[in-house]
């Protein structure tokens, strides 16, 4: 886009002779300065898109640290749930123990209240 705009100076400065057309030479510096203006308004955009790109840079690595964050709670909840079945399982014994032994005692209770 530079080197348009600098040809086209260049253009003006050679066509800027006493023998050149004021008009042709008019429109030239218009179409300079209409093009500067484009130019600007390109670097201000190319800037802003540039921030959007490291802003997305940024998004994309806290993804991949959220990601991996995720995969240690998947693998800390599927221990705890293991843990957790385990427990369940031993208490389900504990109990299962614990009532077949207050039967066992209600069975002496009620024979010894027989004796006597």
């Amino acid at each position: 886009m530079e080197a348009i705009v600098g040809l086209l100076n260049d253009r003006a400065e050679v066509d800027d002779s006493p023998d050149t057309n004021p008009s042709e030479l008019e429109v030239l510096r218009q179409r300079n300065s209409e093009l500067e203006a484009k130019n600007v308004e390109l670097e201000a955009k190319i800037v802003e898109l540039e921030k959007w790109r490291q802003r997305a840079i940024l998004n994309e690595e806290k993804i991949d640290e959220l990601n991996a964050e995720n995969a240690v709670l998947v693998d800390e909840i599927f221990e705890l749930k293991s843990e957790n079945a385990k427990l369940r399982w031993d208490h389900k014994s504990t109990v299962e123990d614990l009532k077949r032994k207050d039967t066992e005692l209600e069975n002496r209770l009620a024979k010894m209240e027989q004796v006597h």
